[in-house]
């Protein structure tokens, strides 16, 4: 899983959005060129990314800038982050399965509020149907896809058994 270009980190500007689209897109059309040379079988998805923050930006929160990104790339697919399509209104998961293949997922919730200062909104809570919108559709498309999971979970005050029994009764709605 790659994320997209950062444009400014802690109110340090680290390029233009332009170039930020053009090394972005350089990169990866050199990787997958590599990839096609070498006949690399892994796969490599661009993560979407959240809204902007007022001290830090990334280029991914809309599917125009990953589209951009991945110009006519052939071996790079898309990685789809549930948590962060919640904090960002321009991102479309049906849209993304529309760019490029999707590659992998990154499964977790947060309460869905943006909020312009600092990351305490993506806060990698358990994907429930009670938090995750479209949670039914996500399991389908695990299902169909054969996506790879990661259960981006923060789990520094969760009980092992609590753990467990999640990624358990993960594995049984995904039989």
């Amino acid at each position: 899983v790659i994320h997209p270009p950062q444009l400014m980190s802690d109110w340090n500007q680290i390029c233009s959005y332009i170039n930020g689209i053009e090394y972005g897109r350089e990169f990866l059309f050199a990787l997958d060129e590599m990839r096609k040379s070498n006949n690399h079988r892994f796969k490599i998805g661009i993560e979407n990314m959240i809204a902007p923050k007022k001290r830090s930006i990334s280029l991914g929160y809309n599917p125009s800038q990953l589209k951009n990104l991945l110009g006519s790339t052939e071996t790079i697919g898309l990685t789809v982050d549930s948590g962060h399509r919640l904090l960002s209104d321009e991102m479309s998961v049906s849209k993304m399965f529309s760019i490029a293949p999707i590659v992998s997922l990154h499964f977790h919730s947060n309460p869905g509020v943006f909020l312009k200062d600092g990351y305490k909104d993506d806060s990698h809570d358990f994907a429930l149907q009670t938090n995750l919108e479209n949670f039914n559709a996500y399991l389908r498309s695990i299902r169909r896809y054969n996506l790879p999971v990661t259960c981006e979970i923060g789990i520094e005050n969760i009980p092992k058994e609590t753990l467990i029994s999640y990624i358990n009764t993960l594995r049984f709605m995904l039989d």
